[in-house]
């Protein structure tokens, strides 16, 4: 078992940009690739008058972060990536959508398809359905060494929570939203306690 080197959210943060750029080189070889990159325009300062880059960089430094952004061709990927509760990075994703067009490098980048990414170690059903819901594309990705490091959690954070009653309950949700004239909904059989046992 992987010894404690860090505290559990430094830990967890080299978890997380460990999990991206071995994703980014897999998926996307040769693409250009900007990791924790800064997005929106470059703050208005009151008093200072920003003249070089290293300015610019400090001025940028209150900018909202996005775990990596690709370039195209063929379109401009956005990822957010997630060791558990992927769920929480979706609004972070509509946020950084809504920034990004503002960037200084966006112009170069103007006309290409824009993909975001939920990137997760932790399939959660939630934020799946969430996403796609949502127009984010959903990766569920497990390089070969992350078993070891979610073994030194406890168990309830190796898996997201209540997977097998939420898988159930999006699939009656779906199925309620679908056409039922005629189905006597009474009928139907109640859902099962969620027991654990199935992801």
């Amino acid at each position: 078992m992987v010894q404690e080197r860090h505290n559990p959210k430094r830990r967890n943060m080299l978890a997380e940009s460990r999990l991206i750029s071995e994703w980014v080189a897999a998926t996307y070889p040769g693409r250009g690739a900007h990791f924790q990159y800064r997005v929106g325009s470059t703050p208005d300062i009151p008093g200072i008058d920003i003249t070089d880059e290293g300015e610019v960089a400090w001025a940028r430094s209150v900018n909202r972060r996005v775990d990596a952004v690709i370039e195209p061709p063929p379109e401009l990927v956005v990822v957010e990536a997630k060791m558990w509760d992927a769920s929480s990075a979706i609004g972070r994703l509509q946020e950084y959508l809504l920034l990004l067009p503002a960037s200084p490098d966006f112009p170069r980048w103007r006309g290409y398809p824009i993909v975001p990414v939920l990137l997760t170690a932790q399939h959660d059903p939630v934020a799946q359905h969430l996403a796609e819901k949502s127009g984010i594309r959903y990766v569920f990705w497990e390089p070969d060494w992350i078993g070891e490091w979610y073994a030194m959690y406890p168990a309830r954070r190796r898996r997201a929570p209540h997977i097998g009653l939420v898988e159930r309950l999006v699939s009656r949700a779906e199925w309620s939203a679908a056409d039922t004239r005629g189905v006597d909904l009474r009928s139907t059989a109640p859902l099962e306690p969620d027991t654990g046992a199935s992801g």
